[in-house]
């Protein structure tokens, strides 16, 4: 256990070198880094992941495991040495350790929710602008050290959104990630863009029921884009088995 922790602990050392020796050398982050999503057989699929500093969308209808997924996602990389940030909108802590616990996934102490924040920034009344708040939140997050945020769910986020100039804000917002030079997962509920999101984003992941015989209603999972990847665009059955995600071939 004692050698584990010294091996993340290192290889988190060894990569925060290296971004502060090309942010030094005003250098772009290596594309050839990959973050996983430890979804047994769609890594491959990805190309062997997604690059590092990437936003990522992951849409789909209500009930389609996409917090559970991004729940995992950052576990797993936490595992590995990364240091991830779930910001939730939504949903409370509470309810996503709850989330986590059923599944048997397994995290530290990475969760924020939409009351911690309000907390952290001394405020008592609702706020209309979230934009300029979330961004000075993960500006100071990012300057702690995150590797990996997920932000649940994007939809939340529209309500702040000013009406003259929709995509011009979403548009900033996403290049705001993108140049903060961590990874992005942003979980988005439905099939339909109001915006264009899907043109803006570095990624897209698809995950969607699909009705069979006999009733059944497998969840289907593709990724439609990633930049910089020779990814598949097929979909793949993706399931839940002891502890772990995993997807297979549509025809099993």
């Amino acid at each position: 256990m004692i050698f584990l922790e010294l091996r993340k602990l290192r290889q988190r050392v060894e990569r925060l070198e290296k971004r502060v020796e090309r942010q030094a050398e005003g250098r772009p982050p290596l594309v050839e880094e990959r973050v996983k999503t430890f979804v047994a057989g769609f890594d491959d699929a990805l190309g062997d992941g997604i690059p590092r500093g990437h936003v990522v969308m992951i849409h789909g209808p209500v009930g389609t495991m996409k917090t559970s997924l991004a729940l995992y996602i950052a576990s797993k990389n936490e595992e590995e040495g990364m240091t991830p940030l779930y910001i939730s909108l939504e949903e409370s802590k509470e309810s996503l350790q709850e989330t986590m616990a059923s599944l048997g996934i397994k995290g530290k102490d990475f969760i924020v929710d939409i009351a911690t924040m309000r907390l952290e920034h001394g405020l008592v009344e609702e706020i209309d602008d979230w934009f300029p708040i979330l961004k000075s939140y993960l500006q100071n997050k990012v300057t702690e050290g995150i590797d990996l945020l997920v932000i649940d769910s994007l939809n939340s986020l529209y309500p702040a959104i000013r009406p003259n100039s929709p995509r011009g804000e979403l548009f900033r917002f996403f290049s705001f990630l993108r140049d903060s030079r961590i990874t992005s997962f942003l979980v988005y509920e439905g099939m339909e863009f109001h915006y264009r999101e899907e043109h803006m984003v570095d990624g897209l992941i698809e995950i969607a029921p699909r009705e069979l015989e006999g009733g059944q209603m497998p969840l289907w999972m593709r990724c439609v884009k990633l930049r910089l990847s020779d990814h598949s665009r097929d979909y793949h059955r993706l399931e839940f088995r002891r502890g772990r995600f995993m997807t297979l071939p549509v025809n099993r």
